[in-house]
C-alpha cells in the first residue's frame, strides 16, 4: 500500500507502455513550448510511463526532462480523466532539482476517481510549474533530512523477505490530495527485481507536525476500509480486485507520530497483501 506561484510552463506529454498486466499510460502529445511570462529557459518534457486507477485512487509516475538551460525544480500537477475526456480529480507533486537535459522521476497519487478503472483512466498535464530549491530543500518531512528516506526504514533483505523477492527501492516527495485535503509525504517506491509477476510495494510517510494547521493528521479512508488491529493508534485496510491479474491493497495508520500508507500491488491474494503491508508498516513505524 503518498508533494504542491510561479508563471505556467507548458509542456509535451508523452506516453508510455508497461508489461502484459500494465495498459499503457494514456495522454495527448502537445508541442514543447513557453506560456506567456514563463521564464524562457524553463521548458520541460513530461513521459508519462503509468496511469493507473485502484480503489478509487488514481496514480501516475513518469519523469520530466530538463530542456532549459538552468538547473529546476518542478510541481507537476496531474490531472486524472474519465474516457469521455471529464476530469475527475486532481494531484500534485514536487520534484528535486533536475540539472539541464538530465532527467528526473515523479510521481502523483490522487483519491476521488471512484469506480473508474485503469482501463478507462487517462492521465494528462494540467500543469508544470518552476519551483525554488525542490522538493529535497523544501518538501522534506520534518525530523528526516537524508534523501533515501523513507526507503531507509527497511533494509533491502528486510523488505525482500517480507515482500516474497528481491525489490528495489526509489524515494521521492509528492503531495498527496484527497476531496479537498492536501498534504506532503515522503515515498518509498519498491518495485520487482528479476520476476516475471507484478510487484511493488509503496510506503508513504508524512509526520504529523507537517499536516497544515487546524487539520487533523489522520486522513480517513476514501471509499469502503476495514479496521485493522495491532497497528499504530488507528488502523484501516482498503482492498481492491478489478477482476484483472493486478490486485491493490492499502494499508493506512495513523500513529502518535505520523500518518503512514503502505500500498501494495501485484498477483497476491488479500490476505497475502495485507500481511505484507502490515509488515512494512510495523517496520517503518519501528524506525521513525
Amino acid at each position: 500500500m503518498i508533494p504542491l506561484s510561479l508563471a505556467v510552463v507548458l509542456i509535451a506529454v508523452g506516453c508510455g507502455g508497461g508489461g502484459d498486466d500494465e495498459p499503457a499510460a494514456k495522454a495527448s502529445t502537445t508541442p514543447t513550448t513557453s506560456a506567456p511570462g514563463a521564464k524562457a529557459n524553463t521548458p520541460a518534457f513530461i513521459d508519462i510511463l503509468e496511469c493507473e486507477s485502484a480503489g478509487g485512487t488514481g496514480t501516475a509516475k513518469g519523469t520530466i526532462e530538463n530542456q532549459g538551460t538552468e538547473p529546476v525544480a518542478y510541481e507537476l500537477t496531474m490531472g486524472f480523466h474519465d474516457g469521455s475526456g471529464k476530469e475527475l480529480v486532481t494531484g500534485s507533486a514536487t520534484t528535486e532539482v533536475v540539472a539541464p537535459g538530465a532527467e528526473v522521476e515523479w510521481t502523483v497519487t490522487a483519491s476521488g476517481l471512484g469506480s473508474v478503472s485503469t482501463d478507462d483512466v487517462v492521465c494528462k498535464t494540467a500543469t508544470l510549474k518552476p519551483v525554488s530549491g525542490g522538493a529535497s530543500a523544501t518538501t522534506e518531512p520534518q525530523g528526516s533530512s537524508d534523501e533515501e528516506f523513507p526507503c531507509d526504514l527497511l533494509t533491502v533483505d528486510e523488505v525482500a523477505q517480507i515482500a516474497g523477492n528481491p525489490l528495489d527501492g526509489d524515494a521521492t516527495t509528492s503531495q498527496v490530495t484527497e476531496n479537498d485535503r492536501s498534504w506532503l509525504a515522503r515515498v518509498c517506491t519498491w518495485t520487482g527485481v528479476g520476476t516475471g509477476a507484478a510487484e511493488e510495494v509503496t510506503l508513504s510517510v508524512t509526520r504529523n507536525d507537517a499536516f497544515p494547521a487546524g487539520e487533523s493528521a489522520c486522513p480517513p479512508p476514501m471509499g469502503d476500509a476495514t479496521p485493522v488491529a495491532g497497528i499504530g493508534a488507528e488502523a484501516a485496510w482498503i482492498w481492491d480486485d478489478p477482476g484483472t491479474t493486478l490486485k491493490v491493497g492499502e494499508l493506512r495508520v495513523c500513529s502518535p507520530d505520523a500518518f503512514v500508507t503502505v500500498r501494495v500491488s501485484g498477483t497476491s491474494n488479500e490476505p497475502q497483501q495485507r500481511a505484507v503491508a502490515k509488515s512494512v508498516a510495523v517496520k517503518a513505524l519501528g524506525g521513525l
